[in-house]
Order: C-alpha cells, then structure tokens, then sequence
C-alpha cells in the first residue's frame, strides 16, 4: 500500500512539472507569435504574404499538437 501511495505522489509530481512544461512552452510561443507579427510588419507586401503563410503552418501545428488529448 505505501508503495502505491509513493507511486501516486511520485507521478502527482510529474504531472505537475510537465503541466509547468506545458504551460511554459504556450507562453513562449505567444510571445514569439507576436514578434513574428511585429516582423511581419516591417515587410514588404509580397514578403509578408509568404511570411504569413509559413508562419500560420507553424501556428496551426502547435495548437494541433497542444490540444490533441493525451494517447494512454
């Protein structure tokens, strides 16, 4: 039984830390979404349009992987 008990707190733990990963990882995207649009800005018309383009894949990628549910 406290070897089940351990077992819990032990992976309770880790899911802290990966939540904290997680949580880590959108905020640096956020921030490096809103320098790509600060760039973007900057320039040319045909530049930014294929600037955009790339950059939504990137974008569309990372909100398809960070709400994809968990595979047990």
């Amino acid at each position: 039984m406290l070897q089940d008990l351990n077992h819990m707190c032990e992976e309770s733990e880790k899911a802290v830390v990966i939540q904290r990963q997680l949580s880590l990882k959108e905020k640096l995207f956020l921030q490096t979404d809103a320098l790509q649009s600060a760039y973007e800005e900057a320039l040319e018309a045909e530049e930014q349009q294929a600037s955009m383009k790339e950059w939504s894949g990137y974008r569309l990628d990372f909100w398809t992987r960070r709400v994809r549910p968990r595979e047990e």
